[in-house]
C-alpha cells in the first residue's frame, strides 16, 4: 500500500500482484489493485478487480467499511468509463 501512495506503481503491482496470489480471499488486496488499475487509467482491469473484491467480500462477510469502499472505487472506475449510469441502474 505505501508503494501506492508513493507512486511507485511499478513496485504496487508487483506486491500486489503477489499478495493477491498468496491471499486470494483477502478483498482489500484486490480492492487496491483495483486502486492501482485506476491510477495507471486501466479502468476496466480496475472494474475488474473492483468486482472480484466484492465477489470475495461477500463470501468472507466483512465489515461494512469494507464494501462501502469497493463500491465507491467501483463507481469512480465506471465513471472513468462512462458507464456510471448504467452501472447505477444495475444496482
Amino acid at each position: 500500500m505505501q508503494y501506492l501512495q508513493a507512486k511507485n506503481l511499478l513496485s504496487a503491482e508487483e506486491y500486489l500482484l503477489t499478495s493477491s496470489q498468496i491471499c486470494e480471499s483477502d478483498p482489500l488486496v484486490l480492492n487496491e489493485l483495483g486502486v492501482l488499475y485506476f491510477q495507471q487509467l486501466k479502468y476496466a482491469q480496475s472494474v475488474d478487480s473492483f468486482k472480484n473484491a466484492l465477489k470475495v467480500e461477500e463470501e468472507t462477510k466483512c465489515r461494512p467499511q469494507v464494501w462501502e469502499t469497493i463500491w465507491i472505487n467501483l463507481d469512480h472506475a465506471f465513471r472513468q468509463l462512462g458507464e456510471l449510469d448504467i452501472h447505477i441502474s444495475k444496482k
